[in-house]
């Protein structure tokens, strides 16, 4: 993890990382979300099947709120962030207008999730993808989430 890290860390020709079935010592490693965070040309990223902690999501929350953030396309798919992590999520997706695409599928966002997504959607013209395949919002959380696209 190390190593990958400070790769990473200011590197200005990586524009995609993907970390899929990463291992669980992802949950917290704050030196690797730390380095993803500083990639400044990055513009997609995929993280599939991981468990994310707090940190990861506060992270991740704290890099699409940066102004000069250049991503576009954000998977989280089986991540299981859940209402939480969904919540810090939203909050740095409230400043960012750069993603484009925000597939979190099987990530166990519930009503709460749905929720604190929906209060973020109507805000971002640029967003033309929303998967959120295999979640259960609930009725306030999906009546949210429609209402917010125009639905």
């Amino acid at each position: 993890m190390h190593a990958l890290a400070s790769a990473l860390k200011y590197n200005m020709l990586v524009t995609e990382v993907c970390l899929h079935s990463p291992t669980t010592r992802m949950k917290e490693g704050k030196e690797l979300w730390t380095a993803v965070a500083s990639c400044p040309s990055l513009s997609k990223l995929s993280v599939h099947f991981a468990l994310l902690g707090p940190q990861p999501c506060s992270i991740l929350a704290q890099l699409v709120s940066r102004r000069a953030c250049a991503l576009q396309e954000l998977s989280l798919n089986n991540t299981n962030i859940g209402g939480r992590g969904m919540r810090m999520l939203a909050a740095g997706l409230e400043v960012n207008s750069s993603i484009q695409v925000l597939s979190l599928q099987n990530c166990s966002i519930g009503e709460e999730g749905g929720t604190s997504l929906a209060g973020v959607l109507g805000k971002h013209p640029t967003m033309r993808e929303v998967d959120l395949s295999w979640n259960s919002l609930g009725p306030n959380g999906s009546a949210m989430i429609l209402h917010a696209l125009g639905g």
